[in-house]
């Protein structure tokens, strides 16, 4: 069966590129071109298209036109973009909520594409999801949205913490109050990877912990300039400090770092003693920059034992090799499990490789850190 694409760009040469980059697949047909949300919104009901392709170079915020898709007909979307006006960043940041965004950058080459063969990769897994599985998902951030819709997307600002928004959780944190918080391991870390599906989970889970815990890296592929605005959103909901981790930033506990977009997150002993970050801009790894290898290959020779991957739901493998490198150390893994995963590949990929101590849901991945990091060895 043939995967129906509507493409939305006001730009006639991405039009072409993208309909020649899909033309090499036979199972991916461009159903219509559109340039405006009001035109998608009227063509989806009656195309049905199971993937929409959305670009940066509307006059409307291409963020704005993903919220009204999911409040009305819910349809994996692949945002690409070649350099976004942060006029958009907040738009970006509620787009995320609903899970089943992709985002790809590319570079526009007169009408062709360079390294065009990923888009028609990226659909066809997009158009290859049960949109059932997310249903619930969809309709609880629409139900969310419903009661703050009366102010425009591009106009709201982060909200102070302790408001009622921040008690929107979708963990049972009563369940991690049992743990006693002066037992913590505090020479541990934590790293968390993921892509596609990635950006509400992670918010969702750094929000269940403590004031009091080891450092959380965040490596969540994401495109740049837009990492300050997330990080803030985690930082929001948490109970830790959180901040896109900056070139000399010392490791703490009770810190989230994010990983800045377009540049990989390393970690750095230095003959102080001292834990601090580099960010270095240096080739991407496994197409993608953050990659989760590069930051687990950096922190397991450093924190050993004591490192504690976190894989969770996105594209390609990005995270097998550094997880082998967790393994080599003596640290612990925990994959998402496959009901759990938007996409399961990351994770999918750490699995076939064994290289898991622990397969879990959602629910049950911030209750298993408690186990470890809090004196207690046992499993979920």
């Amino acid at each position: 069966m043939r995967i129906g694409t509507i493409l939305v760009t006001s730009n006639p040469f991405l039009d072409t590129a993208i309909r020649k980059a899909c033309s090499q697949k036979i199972k991916i047909n461009i159903l219509e071109t559109v340039s405006n949300s009001q035109d998608l919104l009227n063509l989806i009901p009656n195309l049905k298209p199971k993937v929409i392709i959305i670009s940066d170079d509307l006059e409307e915020s291409p963020f704005k036109v993903i919220i009204d898709i999911m409040n009305t007909t819910p349809t994996p979307c692949l945002f690409i973009h070649s350099g976004i006006s942060r006029d958009f960043v907040s738009d970006y940041e509620y787009a995320l909520d609903y899970g089943i965004v992709d985002t790809l950058e590319i570079e526009l080459l007169g009408n062709k594409l360079r390294s065009s063969s990923i888009i028609p990769i990226r659909i066809g897994i997009l158009g290859k999801l049960n949109l059932q599985r997310f249903i619930s998902q969809i309709d609880q951030v629409n139900t969310l949205k419903s009661k703050i819709k009366s102010t425009p997307v591009s106009k709201k600002i982060k909200k102070p913490k302790h408001t009622s928004e921040k008690k929107e959780k979708i963990f049972r944190p009563s369940i991690l109050k049992t743990y006693s918080h002066s037992n913590m391991d505090k020479n541990s870390i934590v790293v968390i990877g993921a892509s596609t599906g990635g950006p509400k989970m992670i918010v969702d889970l750094i929000s269940q912990l403590p004031e009091k815990f080891p450092p959380v890296l965040v490596v969540q592929h994401m495109p740049e300039g837009f990492l300050e605005a997330y990080a803030a959103r985690i930082d929001n909901y948490s109970n830790l400090k959180s901040q896109v981790a900056k070139e000399g930033d010392e490791i703490k506990s009770n810190n989230v770092y994010v990983a800045p977009g377009g540049r990989h997150l390393v970690i750095k002993r230095t003959t102080g003693g001292r834990t601090v970050i580099q960010t270095p801009r240096t080739e991407k790894v496994n197409f993608v920059r953050p990659s989760v290898d590069v930051t687990l290959k950096s922190v397991s020779p450093i924190f050993r034992n004591k490192t504690i991957a976190v894989i969770l739901t996105g594209m390609g493998v990005d995270g097998r090799a550094g997880c082998e490198k967790v393994k080599e150390f003596g640290g612990k893994v925990i994959a998402l499990n496959e009901e759990d995963s938007l996409i399961f590949g990351m994770n999918k990929s750490v699995i076939e490789a064994n290289l898991t101590d622990v397969v879990l849901s959602a629910e049950a991945i911030p209750i298993q850190l408690f186990h470890w990091l809090f004196n207690n060895e046992k499993e979920v």
